[in-house]
């Protein structure tokens, strides 16, 4: 299949992958930090959970109105939690792809396209 970029299209391509690594970047610096690994990573990624859990079985604790808002309040937490620690590991995910396209579309953009003009097109195969 054979795929025509604009070089501002190639431009905005490389922009999107760097984001993407720098975002990573940034996110690993984090993952350094004292402060960040107790209050997220340990605490509401790794505790917080059993906690939840923990107080559905609690006569005295209340979530919401009934039992049934307890288990939909609790529920909605847990999936809050998850859906951090999901978005925590697809920004790690997604820039090794981002990291391994931008260095296919530099390697294509250096056979291809140095020498042409703007609005040239780049031809990857």
């Amino acid at each position: 299949m054979q795929r025509e970029l604009t070089q501002e299209q190639v431009n905005e391509l490389r922009e999107q992958y760097r984001n993407k690594i720098e975002v990573n970047e940034a996110l690993n610096r984090l993952y350094s930090n004292p402060d960040f690994k107790l209050v997220f990573l340990k605490t509401y990624l790794e505790e917080e959970p059993s906690r939840v859990v923990s107080l559905l079985s609690e006569p005295s604790h209340n979530f919401g109105q009934s039992k049934e808002d307890n288990r939909t309040n609790a529920y909605e937490i847990l999936i809050g939690i998850s859906r951090f620690g999901q978005f925590l590991r697809s920004v790690n995910f997604t820039a090794g792809h981002a990291q391994k396209a931008l260095d296919d579309l530099l390697e294509v953009e250096k056979k291809f396209y140095s020498g042409n003009t703007e609005d040239e097109v780049i031809t990857n195969t």
